[in-house]
């Protein structure tokens, strides 16, 4: 979008006199971070992004008229920050972003605790789907009130899996996956997989390309009966198939119906779990109804995430502090205590580009997403800053910022704030 159609959205919100500063700021150039309507612009959307998360935390208690105006709401929030986007397939709470400092022309996706940091302008390309907890851009400000504006232009195709860092003034190319846990310190080119800190090339990624064998047990029959029964508790009704799917292991379409409600429902519970006015009985039946296979003496920080309720099973006197995010199967055994800022991911897109494309046929929406999944054995002492990758098997303790890898290998991850 060219800057000069930012600064008339802006102006249709209520900006007026002197523009420079903004005009600057949208050109990508230096800008005088003390001016008063740059301020105003970082007030303003830091107060959309507060709001909107607030909204995120409340859709679950309210029903009718007042729901419909909080979904408009929503809806209107994101024009707002998001000036001429194309089309949002997921949205999520804890987004930080500056009004119209990121291009989102085509289809794309923001998954939960996105920071879009303040003086980096980011252009995302068609199919740009973005995991959680995600940071785009470098965390520094000027000494003085002459603030560099840097840039990140990634192109089309390109699937950013949880827990990635990408530095201002990055080039990333087309179709490519970047791991969960890697820091992107230098360009990327096309059609790779890159992993790593710093973030580099594994492999290229052809339409023959074929992941690692996820050999462990999905669950049972007797489970899946049991989570159904859970479902129908809670009011859900409709086709169940694709939820199956989903705890079999199986490529299911995460856009059929039934699955997506059960999705946004699990995401609002997280909200509302994570809002500081939510009471502890209240947080007690949020865990319950998001994880009803569990042992006792359960203990959950805030923070929390849940992608899809009832697949992760947890055994006895198991202590998770903040921030988990949760998606997948995953299994987790007695006595085991998991620090904060835990990923434990379990799911995702095809890794060549073209199965992540939605398809629409007569009556169908699809978008078909792997499962794998995750065993974390008794007696286990997880350190923070933590990320569990698909078919992990973890038997032994595990130090803090550390990338677990199948067969229970581990990388070294700096801390969450270390991009300079």
């Amino acid at each position: 979008m060219h800057y000069k159609d930012k600064v008339k959205h802006l102006a249709s919100l209520g900006f007026s006199g002197d523009m420079t500063q903004i005009e600057n700021y949208y050109q990508g150039k230096m800008v005088d971070s003390s001016d008063t309507n740059f301020q105003k612009l970082l007030k303003m959307s830091e107060s959309l992004c507060k709001e909107l998360s607030d909204i995120f935390r409340n859709l679950n208690n309210v029903k009718g008229d007042e729901h419909s105006h909080l979904v408009a709401r929503k809806n209107q929030i994101l024009d707002i920050l998001f000036p001429g986007h194309g089309m949002i397939g997921n949205m999520c709470d804890g987004l930080q972003a500056v009004i119209g400092q990121v291009d989102m022309p085509g289809m794309g996706g923001i998954n939960a605790n996105v920071k879009f940091t303040p003086y980096t302008l980011v252009n995302l390309g068609n199919y740009s789907l973005i995991g959680a907890n995600i940071q785009f851009g470098d965390i520094k400000k000027s000494k003085t009130n002459q603030q560099e504006i840097g840039t990140i232009n990634i192109g089309d195709d390109n699937w950013i899996c949880t827990g990635v860092k990408i530095a201002s003034n990055i080039d990333i190319g087309n179709r490519n996956v970047i791991a969960m846990g890697a820091n992107v310190k230098t360009s990327l080119g096309d059609d790779g997989l890159f992993i790593g800190n710093p973030a580099n090339r594994k492999t290229t990624i052809t339409h023959d390309y074929k992941g690692t064998k996820n050999n462990l047990s999905y669950r049972p029959k007797k489970e899946i009966d049991y989570l159904i029964s859970h479902l129908n508790c809670l009011g859900f009704e409709g086709d169940f198939d694709e939820y199956i799917k989903y705890l079999s292991g199986e490529r299911y379409n995460c856009m059929q119906e039934t699955i997506g409600q059960i999705t946004d429902f699990s995401h609002n519970l997280s909200y509302e779990y994570n809002n500081p006015n939510t009471n502890y009985q209240r947080k007690k039946e949020i865990i319950e109804i998001l994880f009803p296979m569990r042992g006792k003496n359960l203990t959950i920080g805030n923070g929390l995430f849940v992608d899809i309720l009832g697949s992760t099973k947890l055994g006895n006197n198991v202590t998770i502090g903040k921030n988990a995010f949760f998606a997948g199967n995953i299994t987790i055994g007695n006595n085991v205590t998991i620090g904060n800022d835990a990923y434990l991911s379990a799911i995702g897109h095809d890794v060549y580009y073209k199965g992540r494309h939605i398809d629409t046929i007569p009556g169908i929406i699809s978008e078909f997403c792997v499962v794998g999944n995750i065993k974390i054995a008794d007696n286990v002492n997880i350190g923070n800053n933590c990320k569990f990758v698909p078919g992990c098997i973890v038997s032994t303790n595990i130090s803090h910022n550390s990338l677990i890898l199948p067969n229970g290998k581990t990388n070294s991850l700096e801390p969450h704030d270390n991009i300079r």
